[in-house]
């Protein structure tokens, strides 16, 4: 599986004479840092969501994968289980595969979340339709009614463990790649999204609809057996995208929401959707929330907490119906404009900025770095290339990954396009000792152009990593 090509070549000879640079060849005792792009799939579609980085320097891959592309190309040896299944791609720190794997029912399985485990296994979560219980790797294992959450723990080497649907009666719906964390006692808590027809039934038993679709999250034991669970939202639709544990043992759960009632008692509407963050005890009990927004629609995708106690919530904003709430006062720059907001430990706003071109920018990843700063990424149109904040950096052709470094407060320290001439989504940011990773999923025509010169092509949509140094300057191709 180990590709090689001449451009890497030409990498290591010009490095190996640039004494100021960070790279070294590989096996060197003094490398520091390794710059790859790379495609992975098979000759159908491969759609990548999350990245993360592993114990031994590597990186684990996870997302979904069409059934004719297993069994080809970089999914040499694989099975296809039935319709579409999760894939994950185990790599070396330089990008190579070690091993990959596809998990599946019968039906469609989409996996978005993937991290390492305390045990250096893995756990992975999204959903599964009905069709896929108790068929393939879903064997023993029922479906609760529709689309279910499917969780799977594995070994190290990806072999499972154990496995488990979750859901009550009507479709329950992950779909975000911070859906899922192991918790401090070894256990996992997971969210989505869960229809009406699925309160007080099945695996939530004792819960309470709100209206529409409301957030359902789980707390489990180490072995996935259900520990608590509960249903937050309003009188409208609640979308929840993130997850994540906080310094305090509880939770801050966020998504988007048509305010109105129910948990959202108390607060105000700002217009279509906001976006709503809970922030509940280590029993799920609400502590507070609080919505964000302005007079369009404001999609929250990712929100953690920072090192300071307080949170950051990434997502994108539209401006159609102008700017107000709490974006009055701030400049727009495209008809979507990424919108981050850092707040207080308690659900103040301490400082938001909008981010974007001159026409369509999608945010769905944040990070804090080692700096104190943060790593922002989504994607960008080819109208937005060199434009706004985009200022000097060119469009590769299509919609491309868009990332930006900032400091403490928001201001760039530097922002970059990378893509190839078709469409490239960005929807996981990795930090690395050296740099960054960047996933997502590329169309086919992107292959060997742009920053993907050199790489090849696998079929349809494949998962795209780019490696980057401090400074997002890619190097080299796998």
């Amino acid at each position: 599986m180990i590709k090689k090509y001449v451009l890497t070549c030409i990498f290591y000879a010009v490095m190996a004479v640039t004494a100021h640079s960070k790279a070294q060849m590989a096996g060197s005792p003094q490398m520091s840092f390794y710059a790859v792009t790379a495609r992975y799939g098979g000759t159908d579609q491969d759609y990548l969501y999350s990245v993360n980085n592993t114990s031994d320097g590597g990186f684990i891959m996870g997302g979904y994968s069409a059934a004719a592309s297993s069994g080809s190309q970089d999914q040499a040896g694989s099975t296809g289980k039935g319709g579409l299944d999760y894939w994950i791609v185990k790599t070396d720190t330089t990008g190579n595969i070690q091993w990959q794997k596809r998990y599946g029912g019968t039906g469609d399985d989409q996996l978005y979340s993937i991290v390492q485990t305390i045990d250096n296994g893995y756990v992975m979560l999204g959903r599964s339709d009905a069709s896929s219980a108790s068929t393939g790797d879903q064997a023993g294992t029922a479906g609760k009614g529709g689309i279910d959450y499917w969780l799977i723990k594995t070994d190290a080497s990806g072999n499972i463990q154990w496995q488990k649907r979750y859901g009550g009666a009507g479709d329950d719906i992950v779909n975000g790649a911070n859906s899922l964390v192991q918790t401090a006692d070894g256990g996992f808590f997971i969210g989505g999204y869960s229809v009406a027809a699925s309160a007080n039934t099945g695996d939530q038993a004792g819960s309470t609809n709100y209206g529409g679709y409301d957030y359902w999250v789980l707390k489990t034991d180490a072995s996935g057996a259900i520990q608590w669970q509960k249903r937050y939202g309003g009188n409208n639709d609640d979308y929840l995208y993130s997850v994540k544990q906080t310094q305090d043992g509880g939770y801050v759960i966020g998504g988007n929401s048509n305010v109105a009632g129910g948990n959202q008692s108390g607060l105000n509407t700002n217009g279509n959707m906001d976006y709503w963050l809970v922030k509940v005890n280590n029993a799920g009990a609400i502590q507070w929330q609080r919505n964000y927004g302005s007079m369009g629609d404001d999609n929250l995708s990712d929100a953690r907490q920072t090192s300071d106690g307080g949170y950051i919530m990434a997502g994108h904003s539209s401006y159609g119906l102008g700017l107000s709430g709490d974006q009055s006062g701030i400049t727009p720059y495209g008809n979507t404009d990424y919108w981050i907001v850092k707040i207080s430990s308690t659900g103040d706003i301490q400082w938001q900025k909008r981010y974007g071109g001159a026409s369509t920018n999608y945010c769905y990843a944040i990070r804090q770095t080692s700096d104190g700063g943060y790593m922002i990424g989504g994607f960008s149109d080819a109208n937005s290339a060199n434009t706004g904040l985009q200022a000097g950096s060119p469009g590769y052709g299509g919609n491309d990954y868009w990332v930006l470094k900032t400091d403490n407060s928001g201001a760039i320290q530097w922002q970059k396009r990378y893509g190839g001439a078709a469409d490239d989504f960005l929807y996981s940011i990795s930090e690395t000792p050296d740099g960054y990773l960047f996933g997502g999923f590329s169309a086919e025509g992107s292959f060997n152009t742009g920053n993907q010169a050199g790489t090849n092509k696998q079929g349809g949509f494949d998962f795209w990593v780019a490696r980057t140094d401090k400074n997002g300057h890619v190097g080299m191709v796998r």
